[in-house]
């Protein structure tokens, strides 16, 4: 529970100043609002990597990423994400 709490709190200084930059640009400049979005799931992924939410590792030659196994993390994160 402490490790979702640090997650959004680390998240909402940068989850509001892309929801205001969103907001603020106009509704004809569809390109850079996609970009504000992609930049918005680049930022929520990059607050995960210090809290070892996933681990990135080597098996034989074989790239592998997984996530905790807390799974009311999980969900709350994947709910959150609908």
């Amino acid at each position: 529970m402490l490790l979702l709490l640090d997650y959004f709190l680390r998240l909402l200084t940068g989850l509001i100043v892309v929801v205001a930059i969103y907001f603020i640009v106009p509704k004809d400049m569809t390109v850079l609002k996609i970009f504000i979005l992609i930049f918005g799931f680049i930022l929520m992924r990059d607050a995960m990597t210090p809290l070892n939410t996933w681990v990135i590792g080597v098996n034989g030659n074989v790239l592998w990423l997984r996530f905790i196994e807390d799974a009311f993390i999980l969900i709350t994160i994947g709910l959150l994400s609908l």
